[in-house]
Formats: C-alpha cells, sequence, structure tokens
C-alpha cells in the first residue's frame, strides 16, 4: 500500500500476518497450559479422592453454604502401625461473608472417642482412621463436618519444597532428639525453611507451653503457606506441586467439590482469618481456666471444660447456637497423680448388752447406790435391802495424812471419798450409803493412795 508520494505505508502491527501467528500461538499455549493444569488437577483429584457413599443430610454441597474441613497430619513412620492423628485441626469457611476460622485441637486433649471411651483425643485416627477423627470432633465441637483432608508430613515437607521453601522467623532455639532422622534442629531468627526444616518448625513441642506454643506455630506456619499458594509463581508451579503430593494426601471430597473450594479459596483474605485453640486456657470470662494438665492412666492429659471450648466454637463462627452443659463426656476436672482414697466407712462398736436391774429385796425395794464421801472407803454391796447412809469415820491424823475410818453406819455400796487429810487429828468424812437401812457390814477402809 502506498500513499501519493509513492511510499509504502506500513500497516498496523495488529493487522500484520506476524502478529496474528503469534496470537495464534499464544492461544494454542493458553489452550494447553490451561489443559495440562486441567489434566493435572483432574489426575490429582482422582488420586486423593475417596468420595462419601453417602452426602450428609442428603444435600451436596452448593459452595454458597458454610463449610467446616477436618485437617489431619499423620506422622506415619515404618513399622509404626497405624498412625495417630500428629496434627488435627477445623477449617471453617463461609462464602456468604468470606470469613474463614482455623481451630487446633490439641492433641493431648482427653476426650470420650465414640466407641472407645475416654483417651487422647488424637488416639482417633489410629482406632478408626479419618472418619473416626471426623466423628470424634463433630461431638467434641458440637458442628457439622463436611469433608476431611488427611496428610502425611512427607506430603507437608514436599509442597514446601516445590515452593521454594518458605521464609519463617523461629521464635527460638529448637532441638530435639528424635532417632536421627527425625531429630529437629533450628536456630532463633529469620530463616528460609525447606520442606524438612519446615516440619522441624511444626513438629518442635519442647517449649514450657508444650502443645499450646505448638498449636500455635502450626497455624501460623498454615497461613503463610497459604499466602505463598496463591502467588503468582506458585500457581504457575501447580501442577508440580500438586504430582509432589497426590501420594501422600487423601481427602473424601469430590472433582467438583475441590473445584468450588479452589474458587473460593482464591478469593479469601487470609490474614483476617482467626485463629483458635481448642481447648481455650481462660473461659468466655477470662477470669477463670478452661482446661486442666492432669494425669489418666500414668499419661500427661488435657482435660478441656466441654461447655467453655463449644461457647469459643460457635461464638466464633457466630451460629447463634446455645450451648447446653453435658455431662455424659465431660471429664471431672480433677488430676489423678495418686489413686483416691477409698473412703472409710464407721464401723458401729457391738451394741452392749442391757445392764440388769438391780435385785429386787424383800421388801419390793430396789439396792441403790449412795454418791461417794471425801473418803475412798467403798461400801459393800447389799443384795437384801437398800444400803443406809454411812456415818462420819475418824480418823486420828499423824505427820502423814491417814484416811478416814469406817462408818459407824453400815455402808452402802458407793466409793468413798479419795482425799487424803492434810491436818493432824483431822476427822474424815465416810462414804455414804443409799437412801435405806442396811443389815450388811460396814464399809470397807481403802487403803491411802502411796506418797
Amino acid at each position: 500500500m502506498e500513499n501519493r508520494m509513492g511510499r509504502r505505508i506500513k500497516k498496523p502491527f495488529y493487522k500484520r500476518k506476524r502478529f496474528g501467528y503469534t496470537l495464534l500461538f499464544l492461544a494454542v499455549m493458553i489452550f494447553v497450559g490451561a489443559g495440562y493444569y486441567a489434566f493435572s488437577f483432574y489426575n490429582f483429584a482422582n488420586t486423593i479422592s475417596k468420595p462419601k457413599e453417602k452426602i450428609k443430610n442428603g444435600e451436596e454441597w452448593t459452595g454458597t453454604e458454610r463449610i467446616n474441613i477436618a485437617l489431619i497430619g499423620v506422622d506415619t513412620r515404618p513399622g509404626d502401625g497405624a498412625p495417630r492423628g500428629d496434627t488435627m485441626m477445623v477449617l471453617s469457611i463461609d462464602p456468604q461473608t468470606k470469613d474463614v476460622a482455623l481451630f487446633s485441637v490439641m492433641r493431648d486433649t482427653w476426650y470420650k472417642i465414640p466407641g472407645y471411651g475416654f483417651r487422647k483425643i488424637n488416639e482417633a485416627h489410629a482406632l478408626g482412621g479419618p472418619h473416626l477423627v471426623v466423628e470424634t470432633l463433630e461431638k467434641f465441637m458440637q458442628i457439622d463436618i463436611d469433608y476431611y483432608v488427611k496428610t502425611d508430613f512427607n506430603g507437608f515437607a514436599n509442597i514446601v519444597d516445590v515452593l521454594g521453601g518458605i521464609d519463617m522467623y523461629v521464635e527460638k532455639d529448637m532441638y530435639h532428639p528424635d532417632d536421627g532422622l527425625y531429630d529437629i534442629n533450628l536456630k532463633k531468627g529469620q530463616q528460609h525453611l525447606d520442606g524438612k526444616h519446615a516440619l522441624m518448625y511444626v513438629r518442635y513441642r519442647g517449649d514450657a507451653m508444650s502443645d499450646f506454643a505448638r498449636t500455635e506455630r502450626q497455624r501460623k506456619f498454615l497461613s503463610t503457606l497459604a499466602a505463598e499458594m496463591r502467588t503468582t509463581s506458585s500457581l504457575l508451579k501447580l501442577p508440580q506441586i500438586l504430582k509432589a503430593v497426590q501420594d501422600d494426601i487423601e481427602t473424601d471430597m469430590s472433582f467438583n467439590d475441590m473445584i468450588k473450594l479452589g474458587k473460593l479459596a482464591y478469593n479469601l483474605d487470609i490474614n483476617t482469618m482467626d485463629s483458635v485453640q481448642l481447648p481455650p486456657m481462660k473461659d468466655s470470662t477470662g477470669t477463670k481456666p478452661a482446661l486442666m494438665d492432669a494425669h489418666r492412666g500414668g499419661a500427661s492429659v488435657i482435660i478441656p471444660d466441654l461447655y467453655e471450648t463449644r461457647l469459643l466454637v460457635h461464638s466464633t463462627l457466630n451460629t447463634g447456637r446455645t450451648i447446653v452443659k453435658t455431662f455424659d463426656d465431660q471429664e471431672p476436672l480433677v488430676d489423678q497423680t495418686t489413686p483416691p482414697k477409698k473412703p472409710t466407712q464407721s464401723v458401729a462398736a457391738p451394741a452392749q448388752p442391757p445392764t440388769p436391774p438391780p435385785p429386787k429385796t424383800s421388801d419390793g425395794k430396789s439396792s441403790e447406790t449412795g454418791s461417794g464421801g471425801n473418803k475412798s472407803i467403798n461400801g459393800t454391796t447389799n443384795t437384801t435391802k437398800p444400803g443406809g447412809s454411812g456415818a462420819n469415820g475418824n480418823g486420828t491424823g499423824t505427820t502423814t495424812p491417814n484416811n478416814g475410818g469406817s462408818g459407824t453406819t453400815p455402808g452402802g455400796t458407793s466409793t468413798g471419798g479419795t482425799t487424803d487429810g492434810t491436818t493432824d487429828n483431822g476427822t474424815k468424812t465416810g462414804g455414804s450409803g443409799g437412801a435405806s437401812d442396811s443389815t450388811s457390814p460396814p464399809g470397807t477402809v481403802k487403803p491411802p493412795a502411796t506418797s
């Protein structure tokens, strides 16, 4: 094409054939790339998915209702058998409000596992796999859990390695020997953690706060990892990430569920996520403890206040549900470092035979006992008639006080006085007898106490 001056006029770049070929090439590459991503994701989904036999409540998740997902991390080691749930979390997302909450359940929590009684809550996986974990967490938190995602720690480390590592600030020196292969050794400060060292960071529990601090680090790391996964560079690595972890992840989500969840997750603001520990340290007033460090069966455990735990869950999720205290799954908040003492039962003393009434005399009167005088003068028991009153006994004092003499009137059955005379030639009073006269011999004198 020429102008009036005979010069050729260049076509706009978007009308040139070369540009058309470039666009076609890009379109093909995008299509191929999208196909590759779609195939990678589809293959990944089919590999890890173990769909439920039946949908809870008879309805499939539409992507608009709140969704609760149990996140289970297990530490599988050769020869150890079925692993316990080393990490148990619940991710809750409200698609309408975009609110996100991540709950961490401490592994030593003492709770009633369905069908097995009170045990550490992390034993649920070893006893019944991820489905028993879900059932246990549902009862513990009093919520419905829609899906689970279980990963081995190898899968966790592989994700970090494919991403090229994660930048984290390590709060303190961390060291814990563990069979050499699983040793933990990190230095305090800003670190670029590869998969192996990231695993050390989330597994360490050598703090004074033990599992309290560990669950906090796990939530912190997952938040950082989720933010990194949303970067452009990480999205370009998605096929490699999926391939690296597909053998270490299991879920009961369907392919369609994963697509809906992926779209939802990409639009969430992780920075506003609520990070919650269960059971909480304090009650809703912040003045009383909501858990107790205790011992059960010789092991250190954490006994939760279930009312306060559930109150925190539902206030965080803003469900409006009224929480009622239950007692069937609430373990008493007491320690058992030593076996409790059995209550002692008071044993009643054997009944004493009733005292027989005094024998009656010939005149129908019963013998009676008189009150004692000052001296130890014993009357002889009268078996025929009530004893008469004993008269004063006369004792002649010497340098050593003497006892009073015998009563001149027949004595009664009572013991006389016991106090010795304190003056010379004193007169002491003998024992007084009963109310009636007696025909029995006079009372006898009790020997004086040895001074």
